[in-house]
């Protein structure tokens, strides 16, 4: 138990040491309530790691601009002024002069400007090369933030399960102190009354084991605090605010680990890293291409234009004869511009060759190395929750073990010796089981960063969108990907990195939204009977032209509201539990865009957003399996 403490310790100290340093905030009563996703929302926006990639981004981009600007003409301008000799044309007409001497008495003024302007045709794949090389390099760029997003949720995710393991520790010390507290209060009326079956030794050793306890309170204490700090501070949030987490107790969730065969094909499909070695691959080779281009000559098209002019000086018009300070003149030529470096190009295209073998020697590396670090996470994954339902198992009894001997000693039919060892055994046990489900959900999270789960996809929480009938849907593909924001569009954190004041009586926007739309529109409201309260959603399936919810139990009440703009359809269903945070689902079939699930303390919500204005003809029902909303096929 200790070395659990002192590992929450350590974890806490890290995460201080490299943190950044936080402005000071005088709003000591700012009180947040955030859940996982909030957290991990609020991260990626002030994660300053992911501000690197997108200067990253903006960089590579500016080298796209540059690549695809060589394809436009190229215009080049110098312009003079300065002083000139004067010259006149009787100078070389009828006989050339040759005894003319400069003098600085027959000097004038002049000035003159000359332009060149080359188009290229054809560069033989310098210019196409560049530009494929960084149209490939910004989705480099792009899948790197991905993958810096995924490494700040996973942070996120330790110190959040870190946090609320620290506190279940501390409430394990807190039973046993209580625990403790009482027999020693019994103990003393017995020894006082002279009751047999108490000694004093028995009051020394309640004594002893409570300092010790009280001592394994303080380091809880500590790491609870650490725990605290550490998450305040990668969420950037002032020490000075009231932090508390959504989930309150660390459990283990009760869904189905899949096979490790899925997270290894969604790795395949999804993780970043596969994505910049592709795309990464795709530049050298176009890097490659373009070097070797310079073999070979530039084509283009080229235009001249020159002007001079000089007050004293005479226009000579003669094509043989050019003034270079009173002259007109200009041209268009098709050229070829080559250039022989002797090796130099020979050695660059051996560079880019290396590096592109290099990337090929990744490429294999990751292909072995990323399915072994899945393997591990997903053993991790096995273990702990063997180990959790083993530990559970054990305290269950510890504790057992534990009423029982305290009531034999109250009854002074046992020694005080009982006590101690049973709740030893408990607090270990206690303790043990809350870290093995620590352990569960951070393998869990290691397992979605290494399968390379977008840090809000909705998968990876316990209601499944199952779909009944099959959906065409393209292949997984390491192919270049449109950028992803690092957080969804709708988000409840706002604007600024600044803490978000929460009351304490809650109230959502969508719940506004609901009051407002009923003062105006009428409620519809339907009622079914039903024999079972505090029903359980477990998911919600898909057929043709349905929404099935799925719950455990039959429907007790429901209510639907319709509102507009866009069209929704809000159903209530009153005493019903859902087991994940609130989310938003995509369907994108048969005119329902999107599914909203919020979770409430005496109802369950589920929104459906239609993708088409008005409302089309539906029916709600309730089945053995839950609640049906039926749609017509054109929906």
């Amino acid at each position: 138990m200790n070395a659990i403490f002192s590992k929450i310790a350590l974890i806490g100290a890290v995460t201080l040491l490299s943190s950044v340093s936080l402005a000071a905030d005088n709003d000591a009563k700012t009180r947040l309530v955030l859940g996982l996703e909030d957290c991990v929302r609020i991260a990626l926006k002030s994660a300053p790691e992911l501000d690197e990639a997108q200067a990253d981004i903006d960089y590579t981009s500016s080298r796209l601009d540059e690549a695809k600007s060589y394809r436009y003409p190229q215009v080049e301008v110098l312009t003079l002024f300065g002083p000139a000799p004067q010259a006149r044309r009787e100078d070389v007409s009828p006989l050339i002069a040759t005894d003319k001497s400069f003098k600085f008495n027959e000097m004038t003024w002049f000035s003159s400007a000359d332009a060149t302007i080359i188009q290229p045709i054809y560069t033989f794949g310098k210019i196409s090369g560049n530009i494929s090389a960084a149209t490939h390099g910004i989705e480099v760029d792009r899948s790197r933030k991905d993958q810096r997003a995924n490494e700040v949720a996973l942070k996120v995710k330790e110190y959040y399960f870190g946090l609320i393991l620290a506190r279940e520790l501390k409430e394990v010390v807190l039973e046993v102190q209580e625990t403790l507290g009482k027999a020693h209060g019994k103990a003393l009326k017995m020894l006082e009354a002279g009751a047999s079956g108490v000694e004093e030794i028995d009051i020394f050793k309640l004594d002893a084991f409570s300092g010790e306890v009280a001592k394994y309170l303080e380091e809880a204490k500590k790491g609870e605090q650490l725990a605290l700090s550490a998450l305040k501070t990668r969420l950037g949030i002032p020490m000075s605010a009231q932090l508390e987490i959504g989930n309150e107790r660390l459990e283990m969730d009760g869904a189905l680990i899949p096979e490790f065969e899925v997270y290894l094909g969604k790795a395949r499909s999804r993780r970043p890293e596969y994505r910049q070695i592709a795309e990464g691959l795709k530049a050298r080779s176009a890097l490659v291409e373009a070097a070797k281009a310079n073999y070979y000559p530039d084509i283009f098209l080229g235009g001249l234009f020159s002007w001079a002019y000089a007050e004293e000086r005479d226009r000579i018009r003669n094509p043989y004869i050019n003034d270079q300070f009173k002259h007109l003149n200009g041209g268009v030529a098709l050229g070829a511009r080559w250039k022989l470096d002797f090796g130099i190009t020979g050695a660059k295209v051996a560079g880019e060759r290396a590096q592109y073998n290099r990337l090929l020697s990744t490429k294999e590396f990751a292909e072995t190395n990323i399915p072994l670090q899945i393997r591990k996470y997903y053993l991790d994954l096995k273990e702990a929750e063997n180990s959790a339902i083993a530990a559970k198992s054990a305290y269950g009894n510890a504790k057992k073990w534990a009423v029982t001997a305290v009531a034999n000693f109250d009854f002074g039919l046992g020694p005080a010796k009982e006590i101690l060892e049973a709740l030893q055994v408990y607090a270990r046990m206690r303790a043990a089981y809350f870290q093995s489900v620590y352990n569960f959900q951070i393998a869990k999270a290691n397992l979605d960063y290494a399968s390379g789960e977008s840090p809000f996809d909705a998968s990876k929480y316990i209601i499944p969108i199952v779909n009944e009938a099959p959906i065409s849907a393209a292949p997984p593909s390491v192919e270049p990907q449109p950028e992803k924001e690092a957080t969804p569009q709708k988000m409840d954190i706002p604007a600024d990195s600044s803490p978000v004041t929460v009351p304490d009586t809650l109230r959502s926007a969508e719940q506004d939204e609901l009051i407002s739309a009923a003062k105006h529109d009428p409620i519809s409201i339907a009622i079914a009977s039903f024999d079972k309260s505090n029903a359980l959603v477990n998911g919600i399936s898909f057929g043709q032209n349905y929404i099935e919810i799925q719950i455990n139990s039959k429907i007790v009440k429901y209510k639907q509201t319709k509102l507009s703009i866009p069209s929704r359809l809000a159903i209530d269903i009153s005493d019903a539990k859902c087991n994940v945070p609130s989310q938003t689902n995509s369907v994108q079939r048969f005119g329902i865009e999107k599914v909203r699930i919020g979770c409430h303390p005496k109802y369950l919500r589920i929104v459906l957003e239609f993708s088409v204005a008005g409302f089309p003809e539906y029916e709600i029902t309730t089945t053995a399996k839950g609640l049906r909303i039926s749609t017509t096929p054109t929906i």
